[in-house]
């Protein structure tokens, strides 16, 4: 056993000075660099006093000074030391889970089952009823859109339109008051030219370049008292039309109060951002057609129909164009009527891409055609007789392609016509 050091209080006290300054200079050299931006320096120099203290504790404990520097009289004192505790290690605490941190999966909007509108706005906002009510010096409520028997009626709306009718009764009859505003988005130059410069407006037409630049407006005296403002704001199309019926006329007043709604109308336009994306139906849709040889061509109709001379009757084009901005042809919407062997027979094709879910409101709205199942074809089809003619309504990939033949004939012409017509215009 090594015999225990004597004490040697100068020994002893030098050495704790020099532990003391040792600490203090580390201390002391942290504090004055503290506003120093560089912090690594500061710690390299502490780290080195650590060192300094460690290693003059580790030359001194061999001989035991170290120990007796710091509590030199508890070696000395006639009291035996203390006994040696025994401290046991810290219990670690059982671990938890740490809160998650990570941001919830946002929810994606579910996906509509039909068009939307794309207009951000309301009917409300675009043309108040009350304003409405005192232009025409009446009473208004909503007005139900007519429905014709074609699907490509639809077309504005499966553009994303918002239109919004009032009539003093809820109807659109000629010899009803009524306001309807429309605004159509995604329209182009083009589409928009070959209203202003087509039949309906034209030359009687006069232009309202100072409401927006190619702006136009139309009143006639004709049966029933017509007028009408259009423009076309950003790729918006934007129209207002007043009706009374054909025993009254409008005033100057009038005519002035409904140019200042259609200012109104354009200043709010003005307001909206670029239209959202055009809806479509989920997977495989319908191409649709943009001219009637997209549908059918003259050779293809003549050797289903046993025809010699096939002729366009009517087409979407013109004043039988169901978009009031022209624009079917964004959507590929587009319908056409021959006449077979100069009016022997008559068919009709028509078809609304992306416009399956409007033949259940087009067979709502006209309860005189009784509808039934027809199987044997793509999709879900149905039949009704339609005076002389035949109509096959057919809702595949989404769209709605409707067929119209003479009902003598519907039973062997129908299920070819159709399979020659849904190949031209499914998707390509």
């Amino acid at each position: 056993m090594n015999p225990q050091p004597e004490f040697d209080p100068a020994r002893s006290d030098a050495i704790r000075r020099m532990l003391v300054e040792t600490v203090a200079a580390g201390q002391s050299f942290g504090a004055a660099a503290a506003p120093t931006p560089a912090s690594a320096p500061r710690r390299r120099h502490r780290k080195a006093g650590i060192i300094v203290v460690v290693a003059v504790l580790t030359a001194l404990v061999g001989s035991g000074t170290a120990a007796l520097a710091l509590n030199g009289s508890a070696w000395f004192e006639a009291a035996p030391p203390a006994p040696a505790t025994t401290t046991a290690a810290p219990t670690s605490p059982e671990p938890t889970a740490a809160p998650s941190t990570a941001p919830p999966t946002p929810t994606a909007a579910p996906i509509p089952a039909a068009p939307v509108s794309r207009v951000p706005s309301t009917c409300e906002k675009l043309l108040p009823v009350a304003e409405a009510e005192a232009t025409l010096g009446t009473g208004l409520q909503p007005a139900t859109t007519e429905s014709f028997d074609n699907p490509v009626h639809y077309t504005d709306r499966r553009l994303g339109a918002l239109e919004c009718s009032f009539s003093a009764n809820g109807s659109l009859d000629y010899d009803q008051p009524q306001f309807t505003v429309e605004i159509v988005p995604g329209v182009s130059a083009t589409q928009y030219s070959s209203v202003v410069n087509g039949e309906g407006w034209g030359p009687g037409s006069t232009p309202e370049d100072t409401i927006t630049p190619g702006a136009f407006s139309a009143c006639t005296d004709a049966v029933p008292y017509l007028c009408g403002f259009i423009a076309r704001v950003g790729d918006y199309g934007v129209s207002l039309f007043v009706r009374v019926p054909p025993e009254t006329a409008l005033t100057s007043d009038q005519q002035e109060q409904i140019r200042r709604s259609f200012v109104s109308l354009v200043s709010t336009a003005e307001s909206f951002p670029a239209a959202a994306p055009l809806w479509q139906p989920q997977g495989v849709t319908l191409t649709g057609a943009s001219t009637c040889a997209g549908l059918a061509s003259d050779d293809q109709l003549a050797a289903r129909f046993d025809a010699s001379e096939v002729s366009i009757y009517k087409s979407d084009e013109g004043e039988y164009d169901f978009s009031r901005f022209h624009a079917g042809s964004n959507v590929g919407a587009f319908w056409c009527s021959w006449d077979l062997d100069r009016g022997a027979q008559g068919v009709s094709i028509s078809v609304l891409p992306g416009g399956a879910s409007y033949f259940d409101e087009l067979r709502a709205s006209d309860p005189s055609l009784s509808w039934r199942a027809a199987p044997g074809y793509p999709g879900v089809a149905y039949l009704a007789e339609a005076g002389v003619s035949t109509r096959l309504s057919i809702l595949v990939d989404g769209g709605w392609v409707e067929l119209g033949v003479p009902t003598t004939t519907a039973a062997d012409t129908l299920p070819g016509f159709a399979a020659t017509v849904l190949a031209n215009v499914a998707k390509r």
